[in-house]
């Protein structure tokens, strides 16, 4: 993690999680689609009170899903795939290409794929700073996969950068500037060994790498 006393659960829901997430699932029953989850009382007011004073802005949609995904992460029994640097640093050589075809039939299951802590790098606009990759919320839906990316997490701030992109596994992902996929976009990111993601798409790419080869 970014911070080894912190994830991106415990940072937003804390002990939150056991009294407002429980009605949640009894009301939702069976159908534990987003669009159930957005309509359940529950949800919608527990999302209110995790929503800012001055709102959320253009990234409300994204708000909503990482709430979601963490919702299905704890009925899914709060499964974490941790990657150290080696399994970080493989899974994210730049310039690799996939030729696997992923399963179809993997369970519809959320997980938390957690990276080696201020190796991947990103950002969310182009004006805006890179912020170090924790790691991200994943579910399978056969050979679809929902990519809850967490970035930024510190201690002395309250929240996190989320990034959502969802997709099966993408092919030929290529950089506006030719660069190879993952290799660093920060001064200095050679020398210090940092991979970095230019898109939502190849944070799709990495994640699908790791699910195929570590999760699947």
């Amino acid at each position: 993690m970014t911070d080894t006393n912190l994830d991106p659960f415990s940072l937003v829901f804390g002990d939150l999680a056991e009294t407002a997430f429980p009605p949640i699932r009894e009301v939702l029953a069976k159908d534990a689609s987003l669009e159930a989850f957005m309509l359940s009382a529950p949800a919608l007011k527990l999302m209110g009170g995790l929503r800012p004073d001055d709102g959320l802005g253009e990234a409300a949609d994204d708000f909503v899903a990482f709430v979601y995904a963490a919702w299905r992460f704890w009925c899914d029994g709060k499964s974490v795939v941790v990657l150290d640097e080696t399994a970080t640093r493989a899974r994210s050589e730049p310039g690799r290409w996939e030729e696997a075809v992923p399963p179809a039939d993997a369970p519809e299951t959320t997980r938390y794929i957690q990276v080696a802590p201020r190796l991947i790098w990103g950002r969310l606009a182009s004006d805006e700073t890179y912020e170090p990759l924790d790691g991200w919320f994943a579910t399978r839906t056969g050979p679809r996969l929902q990519v809850v990316g967490c970035f930024g997490l510190h201690a002395s701030r309250p929240g996190l950068s989320v990034v959502v992109v969802q997709g099966p596994l993408p092919v030929d992902v290529v950089r506006e500037d030719a660069s190879p996929v993952f290799s660093p976009m920060m001064p200095g990111g050679d020398l210090a060994g940092l991979r970095a993601l230019a898109t939502p798409e190849e944070l799709l790419l990495l994640a699908w790498r790791v699910e195929m080869e570590d999760v699947g």
